[in-house]
């Protein structure tokens, strides 16, 4: 393997760490998911307020929760992703 390509490879895998552990973070009662109160208190904590707007974008099936593909902004619009 050519080092340029390790180093993706190890830089993508502390990215996908980086990420779990914050969506972890959000996922205040670790079940897996991120539910809207959840994803709103976690904006009151960065002293901002969470928009209607921005979580109907944030859970594009609908289902009341954000999973770790919709997070991610999984191109599966519209279907349930994994649960984190």
């Amino acid at each position: 393997m050519h080092i340029s390509h390790a180093n993706d490879l190890l830089g993508s895998q502390q990215q996908q760490t980086d990420t779990t552990a914050v969506v972890q973070s959000i996922d205040m009662d670790k079940d897996g998911r991120i539910s809207k109160a959840e994803l709103a208190e976690t904006f009151i904590k960065l002293g901002r307020e969470m928009t209607e707007e921005f979580w109907l974008e944030s859970d594009p099936d609908g289902d009341g929760y954000v999973t770790y593909q919709e997070f991610l902004g999984s191109d599966n619009k519209g279907r349930s992703g994994d649960e984190l």
